[in-house]
């Protein structure tokens, strides 16, 4: 099967093994039978903000009619996005017996953090949809955007609930309308199926109607580091629920520690050892996959997932590691699903730190 032809459905949670190109044998140089494997054994699932996803679980080799597997690497973790591979023949593979999960059960578990709401789920499974999707981003439709006294303009809306009392759809605008047109990238809108004359087909989203537009946190709302300032200095239960609505409302910063491959750890060390420690001007452009992994910080023996406001919140400590900015909401699955165990996530550590508890995190997820 192919994706091009046989589309998400057909690679969403199920094991598919994809034929090793010169590109992704670099993905699996550092599993066992790497260097043998002409195959590799994949589970994919859709990742609401990055789309199709292939889990990399093992290399693998055809053998006769059906495939040998070696072991996985535990190493972190390795993903193919679908647009590399949309044109190459792939196999799938039947687990009925449990066996493949069986064998790969922790790095299939742990994709419970690309988890999504119940509507979202039931929108996959509506094939009319299917026409409007980006087809490597299956919660990605275009929506044609309708306001009097303006044209009709397409843009780009992931799904994230359904309004079923009102026979719609509430998905987030993905990119800036060309017209003033009273949303912007990040609202949340309200969009339905319209069918016309001549059986022509549109999303739509009737921007006049009431409720069409939820707007998304602009600047002016008060930043974080105010909102954290202000219940240190009055310590009110008001000022803490402002904290917890800002920070949901916020993207921060995660300090993380890139993880180069063997090869690319070579390539730097020779060139190291070429021009001595200083650098400066010289660039190495990584070959493989770089894995970005949180850092976590010690205090008084516990450990906590450390979060930014700013990039100057975060003091030297930023220059001696890559940063990746998130949703607050997006970091909660990160810290839940972290193979050790955390006291809770730590805000600007440095500054004026503010703890969110473990157990609070627990609650949430629960609910």
């Amino acid at each position: 099967m192919k994706y091009r032809e046989d589309g998400f459905r057909s690679f969403n949670n199920v094991f598919v093994t994809v034929p090793v190109t010169d590109k992704l044998r670099k993905l699996i140089q550092t599993f066992p039978g790497g260097a043998e494997a002409d195959y590799i054994l994949a589970y994919g699932y859709i990742d609401h903000e990055a789309g199709m996803t292939l889990e990399v679980l093992a290399a693998a080799q055809k053998a006769g009619k059906g495939f040998r597997f070696w072991d996985s690497n535990d190493e972190g973790t390795v993903k193919i996005r679908i647009g590399s591979i949309t044109d190459l023949e792939c196999y799938y593979l039947d687990d009925d017996d449990g066996k493949l999960y069986g064998w790969y059960k922790e790095k299939v578990d742990n994709l419970s953090v690309y988890d999504v709401d119940d509507d979202v789920k039931v929108s996959r499974g509506m094939e009319f949809l299917d026409a409007f999707r980006e087809p490597d981003f299956p919660d990605d439709v275009l929506v044609h955007l309708f306001k009097e006294g303006y044209h009709a303009e397409g843009c780009w809306v992931r799904v994230e609930a359904l309004d079923e009392e009102n026979h719609q759809f509430l998905g987030t605008l993905l990119n800036e309308p060309e017209q003033e047109l009273g949303c912007h990238e990040g609202d949340r809108i309200a969009f339905f199926f319209y069918e016309a004359e001549k059986d022509r087909r549109l999303l739509c989203a009737d921007l006049d109607q009431e409720g069409a537009i939820v707007p998304a946190p602009r600047a002016h709302m008060q930043s974080l580091e105010e909102a954290i300032r202000a219940f240190y200095d009055e310590g009110s239960q008001e000022n803490l629920h402002r904290v917890f609505e800002t920070l949901t409302c916020s993207t921060v910063l995660i300090p993380c520690e890139a993880k180069l491959s063997d090869a690319d750890m070579a390539q730097f060390m020779k060139l190291l050892e070429t021009k001595g420690e200083d650098l400066t001007g010289d660039t190495v452009i990584s070959q493989d996959n770089v894995r970005l992994i949180p850092k976590i910080l010690q205090h008084e023996g516990k450990s906590f997932f450390p979060i930014f406001s700013t990039e100057e919140a975060m003091e030297d400590y930023g220059k001696e590691c890559s940063i990746v900015g998130k949703p607050f909401m997006e970091v909660l699955p990160l810290v839940q699903h972290h193979p050790e165990k955390l006291s809770g996530i730590v805000v600007n550590p440095f500054t004026q730190p503010f703890v969110v508890p473990m157990e609070l995190l627990e609650r949430e997820k629960e609910e």
